[in-house]
């Protein structure tokens, strides 16, 4: 790997597709060796890898590998050999083949587009110089995988594409790239590739910028960093691409799964996943706003796919107890005069700790700068959690006028 390899990334893959301590397991049927069965499957809970030999109407010595309930596994049968072991692609092993050789390269989930309701099964054996590659990115708001051997060298020196370009170039043209390319990432062990749940780890960065400063073409993707005044470490999204990168995201939203109606506390502390729907939360987004002059971007998409994009200068929150906002007008192509700097001014609220007259935090179901209650507010209500109804869902009046968004973020960075 090359010295940026080297010194940035250490990755820790996570499962998407799978349960949680599942086993994956070559399937296939009537093949000679198990060895050069290229399909997976993962096994449901109490089933294991299973290998069977038998012999055809030749009398030749066929295979079936897959998995296997733990009875099946115990009763004898008609076959000449029936093993289970459980460990991720044991059953290449068993009534006597010997599995993959000593000396080879990584086994990587092999297919050129798939998504989540359709996972991948096809796998692929590298050659030398050959990692495994997750490539993940949104496309019309739905979340596409790609999945492969990929030339090391390509791995260091690729860059991802545009993260949701605004054709700022346009004046009055509103529109985004329709992809969205959230991450991608190369491993070296067998199975690796099977998300992008990385974790990239750096020293001395304390934002998103520190990071794109220190490793010029770093890619987006979730970063380790430390804050600046409490030391703490942080896990964080870094947009490395949108309008000159460097972006910390401090709240997004793709589809509504994650609960925005959260306490007080939880807000304060933030919540979801970094891989999906959160919120960075009110103590970390200060500390990093608190370092000097920041700038808020706000990314907006309605329900029938229109984009927008919103930015604020000067965006800070006052003392740890009521997280007053203070931001400049808005410029951008979402509009302001009915837009967030309309609660400029004004204390952050939840369910439990609200100062509003009208019980704004409890009718949206969230949390934000209230004032009376906004024309902006990117964690209320989702769509399909209920009727949408101002001064309670999920919105930007500037932009949608009164219609519920389907997606937003909301960024971060020192100017």
């Amino acid at each position: 790997m090359g010295p940026f390899s080297m010194l940035l990334i250490q990755t820790v893959f996570g499962v998407v597709f799978k349960p949680a301590m599942t086993l994956t397991c070559l399937q296939c049927s009537n093949i000679p060796r198990p060895l050069h069965c290229k399909t997976v499957v993962n096994c449901f809970k109490g089933e294991m890898c299973g290998i069977e030999k038998f012999k055809n109407s030749f009398g030749e010595d066929l295979f079936n590998v897959g998995c296997m309930s733990s009875m099946k596994c115990s009763k004898s049968n008609n076959t000449d050999c029936r093993e289970c072991c459980n460990h991720n692609l044991c059953n290449v092993e068993g009534c006597g083949e010997e599995g993959y050789p000593f000396i080879r390269g990584s086994i990587c989930y092999n297919c050129p587009l798939y998504s989540d309701s359709q996972p991948c099964h096809n796998i692929q054996f590298c050659e030398a110089g050959e990692s495994c590659m997750f490539d993940s990115k949104r496309e019309f708001g739905e979340s596409v995988y790609s999945s492969g051997c990929e030339n090391v060298h390509n791995c260091e020196q690729k860059n991802v594409a545009i993260v949701g370009r605004d054709l700022e170039d346009n004046p009055g043209v509103n529109l985004k790239s329709i992809k969205e390319h959230v991450c991608r990432q190369c491993c070296n062990q067998d199975l690796c590739n099977d998300d992008c749940n990385a974790t990239i780890y750096t020293s001395g960065a304390q934002d998103c910028k520190d990071i794109q400063q220190l490793f010029p073409g770093a890619n987006s993707g979730i970063y380790d960093i430390t804050l600046w005044r409490s030391k703490k470490t942080l896990k964080v999204m870094c947009d490395m691409d949108t309008n000159g990168g460097g972006w910390t995201v401090i709240q997004r939203r793709v589809d509504g799964n994650v609960d925005f109606n959260r306490s007080f506390a939880e807000y304060v502390n933030g919540f979801g996943t970094l891989h999906g729907e959160f919120w960075l939360g009110l103590d970390a987004i200060k500390e990093l706003s608190d370092r000097g002059e920041t700038e808020l971007r706000l990314d907006l998409m309605s329900l029938n796919g229109d984009v927008a994009y919103e930015v604020f200068g000067n965006f800070r929150q006052e003392t740890t107890q009521n997280y007053i906002l203070n931001i400049d007008q808005g410029h951008g192509t979402a509009g302001d005069s009915t837009g967030l700097s309309y609660s400029n001014g004004h204390s952050f609220g939840a369910y439990d700790k609200d100062s509003t007259h009208k019980q704004c935090a409890l009718n949206s179901g969230s949390g934000w700068w209230f004032r009376g209650c906004s024309f902006a507010n990117l964690n209320g209500m989702y769509p399909a959690d209920g009727p949408f109804h101002r001064d309670g869902g999920f919105e930007y009046h500037n932009f949608t006028h009164g219609k519920p968004l389907r997606e937003s973020k909301m960024m971060i960075k020192i100017v």
